[in-house]
Order: structure tokens, then sequence, then C-alpha cells
């Protein structure tokens, strides 16, 4: 099973590739689907259906299956010899909470992991407070915040679900309501659990913060937190920092889908007209240049050197497991 993430793998991937409009003279994109031997938005247009809307929403339909499709070839090609772990490290607090009460305080939760792929997930945690009512909790971890509504018991613990995930290293969570007292944290020395053994406190701090001062004890709140790993930062990371060998593999990816609904495509039972043959030796043949750029040959670079020199480079990362035993066989047809 892979790391799972809650953001689109495919964004990173379509931005290479990109549609020319009217309204794109100042875009910047690695490949345009017009790189494509006779393609424009006109022709996109006429293979349309009525589903596909536009010229550019086709084409964009076909980014898009291409950027699914590759990504898989991506994933498998990143497990070809390394992998990536699902969760680093996880633990729930087991500390205990007091009915001493200090208003506008909260808890700190850290990663303490040296990772360039990992999520900070909470996905539950208990809270006592003074109050009784509806109130919102808010989560800041620096970027942006995200509130929930809660409702309150005063003096009793409250357990609460959460799904809150944030791709930075710290998060602040305390009321918004300034004038909620919420209990003392009396921390319990003990070892950790979960995929990083008695290392789990280490691996997620915690501190508290009184007004907007940070202070060594947290308060109010005992959080369950995972550190996952997170194959979208891992992807998007190497798309980044080599755009045109990326770039080039999803444009063939482009190609060959083009060159196969072309073959197929009709609109209002007028069938875009081609010679016979042709699109079906095109489909081949962008089909065998997206390989070459997925696997390479001996004098040329391709997307598996890039992602084997990236896991190489990033080996000591606490996501990466670098004596995976799967591996893949290219694939040539």
């Amino acid at each position: 099973m892979f790391p799972q993430s809650d953001i689109d793998k495919t964004e990173c991937l379509e931005s290479l590739v990109g549609i020319r409009t009217g309204c794109t003279v100042d875009e910047r994109k690695p490949f345009w689907i017009e790189d494509i031997e006779g393609v424009d938005v006109t022709i996109l247009a006429a293979m349309a259906k009525g589903t596909n809307g536009t010229g550019k929403d086709f084409g964009q339909q076909l980014i898009n299956s291409a950027s699914r499709e590759f990504l898989g070839d991506i994933e498998l090609l990143v497990n070809n010899g390394y992998g990536l772990k699902e969760i680093a490290a996880d633990m729930c607090s087991s500390n205990t909470l007091l009915t001493t009460y200090t208003p506008n305080a909260g808890i700190i939760i850290k990663s303490n992991l040296y990772s360039r792929f990992q999520q900070l997930k909470i996905t539950s945690l208990k809270v006592l407070t003074n109050v009784t009512g509806p109130r919102v909790l808010r989560f800041d971890d620096g970027v942006e915040t995200t509130d929930y509504n809660v409702t309150l018991t005063a003096g009793v613990i409250i357990p609460i679900d959460l799904n809150y995930t944030t791709d930075q290293k710290k998060v602040t969570v305390k009321f918004t309501d300034a004038t909620v007292g919420v209990g003392k944290v009396q921390v319990v020395s003990s070892k950790g659990c979960g995929c990083s053994g008695g290392k789990a406190h280490e691996d997620v701090l915690f501190t508290g913060v009184v007004g907007s001062l940070e202070t060594a004890s947290p308060y109010g709140f005992l959080p369950c937190v995972a550190l996952t790993c997170s194959y979208d930062h891992l992807i998007c990371n190497m798309v980044k920092l080599t755009p045109n060998i990326f770039g080039l593999a999803l444009l063939y990816k482009v190609g060959e889908k083009y060159f196969l609904n072309k073959a197929q495509s009709n609109r209002n039972n007028d069938v875009v007209s081609y010679n016979d043959g042709e699109p079906s030796e095109l489909v081949r043949n962008y089909g065998a240049l997206y390989a070459s750029k997925l696997y390479g040959k001996a004098d040329r670079k391709a997307v598996k050197h890039v992602i084997s020199d990236y896991l190489s480079k990033n080996a000591k990362d606490c996501c990466v497991i670098c004596n995976s035993r799967s591996r893949v066989a290219a694939i040539t047809g």
C-alpha cells in the first residue's frame, strides 16, 4: 500500500504541459500540447465529445489522464530498490489532565523528525476546560488556520475525533475565545509505542502556549499524532528539480493518448479525418518515446535515473526505506 495524502498528486505533473489559447501568452510551461505534431485547440475541439466541452477542456482531460498514468509508473519506480514508509512515527499522549485552569492557553505539537516528505496528522485529542457550551478550536501551523466547532462541558474531559493534516513541522492548538480556561497537563514519563518504538516521544514533541508566548509545559490537550510520509512531496520535489525530464515524458504520454483518441473520435457523427493506419502507428511511436524517457538508455538520462539519484541523496531521510525488496520490470511494449 502506498502512503496516502490529501493533496492531488497530479497537480504538479499537469503543470508541466499547457494548452495555448488567446489568453495564455504570458503563461510559462516547459511544454505545450501543441508540441505534439498536428495538434492545436481547433483540432482538439473537433475531437471533443459533448461531455468534453471545448477543445481546451478536451486537451486538459488528456493531460490529466496521462498524468495519472505517469504517476502510477513513477510510484512503481520509487519502490524499485527504495521505498517510502507509510508512517514514520505515531503516538498518543499518556499525560494526565488536572483541574487547574489557565485561560488563553494551549499546546504546540512539533515534529522532531528529519524528512522532506512528512506530514503531521492529528487524529484525535482530549481536552479539559472550565466552560460549558460550543466553542471554536483553532489549529495554526504558521501558514494557515483551521477551525473546528466543539461542544464542551466544564470539568469533564471531552474526546474529539479529528482528521487534521499539515505539511508544516509544528502546529499550535488553542481556543479562539481567550477566556476559556484549559486544564494543566501533568507530564508522565513513559516510552512511546508504534512505528518508532521507544523513540516516539522524541519524534513528536509537546510544548505549551499562553497568549502568544511558548512555554515548556503544554496546557489543556492530550493529542494522538502521526507523522506520515507523502509521495506527493517526494514526486513534486523531483518534478521541480528536473521539470524538462518529467515534462517531456508526460508530453509523450499525452501524445500517445491523443492519437489513441484520434482514431476513435467523432462529434455529431462526423469522424475526424486521418490517413488509414496513421494514428495506430503514432500511438506506438509515442508509446515507445514515453517508455524511453521513463526508463532511459545507457547514454540518456531518464525519469528512472532521476528517481534513483534523488532517493540515493535522501537516503538518510526518515521516510525513505533503503532496502525495499520491490523490483519493477521495465515495460517495453
